[in-house]
């Protein structure tokens, strides 16, 4: 991603892989182990190393009960990529 410019950012947890898409593609992954339930967090814009954060605006955080599918990652990002100037 190029900085200063607009991009749109979707991660996913199924378990035990960690997913991280850029504008609708695969950007990169990760393995994951299982959660310990329901009360593990997730944090927007922050670095999980060194606990800062990034100096962003974020017009949008939206949150699923599960890990969505690739096919899935593009639709919601085609779908709203003008809002964005995409």
């Amino acid at each position: 991603p190029v900085i200063g410019e607009w991009h749109n950012h979707t991660v996913t947890n199924d378990g035990t892989t960690m997913k991280h898409y850029v504008d609708g593609v695969l950007y990169g992954t990760t393995s994951t182990g299982p959660s310990s339930g329901n009360n593990i967090g997730y944090r927007v814009a922050r670095r999980w190393d060194v606990g800062t954060y990034a100096s962003a605006a974020i017009p949008v955080v939206v949150a699923y009960d599960r890990a969505l599918s690739d096919p899935e990652i593009v639709q919601n990002f085609d779908a709203n990529k003008s809002r964005y100037g995409f």
